[in-house]
């Protein structure tokens, strides 16, 4: 049994771990005048105790984000901006929490639309004034690289357009702030989101950037195939296999589920799927959509045999078990379990497995409801896409054009020009090669995957979208519409961060 203890007398709640800046010396320096959370509550005050609150959430997850940005984006956080993002995280989770509990539901969407609001227009002015001199500085610098950065990019693609690009840029922004985290509200809301939704995703994001999520995704994202893929499980009453980007898993008897890489090869007849599994399987599939297989296989796998148990508990120092850890923190003793594995075969057949059902998954922004746990579910699935069945694009491209795609499970991002939607898409196993339609209102098009990875389209294409005007006292959202048309050309795949460059400033669309 593991226990931890604590030099103080009273348990220490996880929240409660706010930043004393000026007493301490902080690594890196800025982190010194960074403001407690105490600070933040005593200072940001509204018209009523629920204005408060929403203006202090709004606080919160700026000063959250401006350490994230800061951060050395080659290096792990520091104790000490691991303490200080935790000490905003998660007393933004919990004034929010604590409302939902106490409210009705009409309350807290209410509530996360003022959140909206004062994220938009308020919380970057407000986080601010709160901050000294030394964070300050190096806010200012790392906006100023990461502005020469994405600008750098950019011009290497088409210097040309500089002036159209930041004249559309400016036009698009009406004057608000340029902050990051705006931006980022901004075009969740530009693109369907909800009001809910959309403020959840400054918090969603500060809250795994505590535990590196930010960056686990990127990098994540990085490693991911770029692509088809499918996606979807096959299988009934025998054999199954449930297919992700990356990954196959199998199910077979009492086997413990596990994945297994696989890849995807266009034969004279059709399509092939082979899977490292043990042993390999070779499946062919159908133009229905089924799998068919080799048949009876007896699979290699594990099963679980038992399990270990082990129980921390908190106490204090002099060795007394500590109290009060209920909550939104836990019990003060928790007992977690291991499985035990031991090797073991099952025998079942994969001859012919059943094509799932076809739906189309309401994932990503506009899937959320309005409410905080809704936005947090769209914040999460915005990490891990649930995509549709079937044949399914990944990856981020750029035509010379203009046109930037990026391709998820449910749907397909389009950038054209200040102009952006999110638009379904279909992938068919045609003759000689993959191809992807886009079903965009504005014109659809087809793209060809060729060999080496790149998409080849003709025509042209018009991106009609919304553009965020204002936001009243009420947080509804005023858009305007925008509507652009690029050129649909060849598209070659861009890295995430590249992706992220282009999005903030897109280039003028061509033709």
């Amino acid at each position: 049994m593991a226990t931890l203890w604590f030099r103080r007398p009273a348990l220490l709640i996880l929240a409660t771990l706010a930043l004393s800046a000026s007493a301490q010396t902080t690594s890196p320096a800025y982190l010194a005048d960074m403001p407690s959370v105490d600070r933040v509550k005593a200072a940001i005050q509204g018209t009523d105790p629920t204005d408060t609150l929403e203006r202090q959430v709004a606080v919160l997850t700026y000063l959250s984000q401006y350490i994230n940005r800061i951060k050395d984006p080659h290096a792990a956080f520091t104790p000490d901006e691991s303490r200080v993002k935790f000490s905003y995280d998660s007393a933004a989770y919990q004034i929010q929490q604590d409302y939902n509990k106490t409210h009705t539901q009409a309350e807290n969407g209410a509530f996360d639309k003022a959140q909206f609001n004062y994220m938009l227009n308020n919380g970057d002015q407000w986080a601010r004034k709160l901050i000294g001199p030394q964070s300050a500085a190096a806010y200012q610098s790392t906006l100023t690289d990461m502005n020469t950065r994405q600008q750098a990019h950019i011009n290497s693609i088409n210097s040309a357009n500089e002036a159209a690009k930041n004249a559309a840029t400016s036009s698009s922004r009406g004057g608000s702030s340029n902050d990051p985290t705006t931006l980022a509200a901004r075009r969740c809301a530009e693109l369907g989101g909800t009001t809910g939704g959309c403020a959840t995703k400054g918090l969603g994001q500060g809250m795994l950037a505590l535990i590196g999520g930010d960056q686990i995704a990127d990098e994540a994202d990085a490693m991911q195939t770029v692509g088809v893929y499918l996606s979807g499980g096959w299988g009934s009453g025998g054999g199954a296999i449930g297919f992700t980007l990356n990954a196959a898993q199998i199910g077979c008897g009492k086997l413990v589920p596990q994945p297994f890489s696989y890849k995807l090869q266009r034969t004279a007849s059709g399509v092939q799927v082979f899977v490292s599994s043990s042993p390999n399987m070779t499946l062919t599939l159908r133009p229905d959509g089924s799998l068919v297989g080799p048949g009876l296989v007896t699979i290699s796998g594990r099963i679980i045999v038992g399990y270990n148990t082990s129980t921390t508990t908190l106490v204090h120092q002099d060795g007394s078990e500590a109290s009060g850890c209920t909550g939104a923190y836990g019990s003060c003793r928790t007992t977690n379990s291991t499985p035990i594995y031991a090797p073991a075969t099952a025998r079942c057949n994969f001859a012919t497995l059943a094509a799932p059902t076809p739906t189309h998954q309401a994932t990503g922004a506009a899937a959320a409801d309005g409410s905080f746990g809704g936005g947090l579910f769209s914040f999460m699935s915005s990490i891990v896409t649930v995509a549709d069945p079937g044949l399914r694009m990944n990856g981020k491209f750029l035509s010379p054009t203009g046109l930037i795609l990026d391709f998820e499970g449910d749907a397909v991002t389009m950038d054209c020009g200040p102009a952006h939607i999110k638009a379904p898409y279909t992938v068919q196993n045609a003759a000689g090669e993959f191809r992807v339609s886009v079903n965009n209102p504005g014109g659809p098009f087809t793209l060809a995957l060729a060999s080496d990875g790149t998409l080849h389209g003709s025509g042209s294409t018009t991106v009609n979208g919304k553009l965020y005007q204002s936001i009243g006292s009420d947080a509804q959202i005023s858009f305007r519409p925008v509507s652009t048309t690029c050129a649909v050309n060849t598209f070659t795949s861009k890295s995430p961060t590249e992706y992220k460059a282009l999005i903030s400033n897109p280039p003028a669309p061509g033709r």
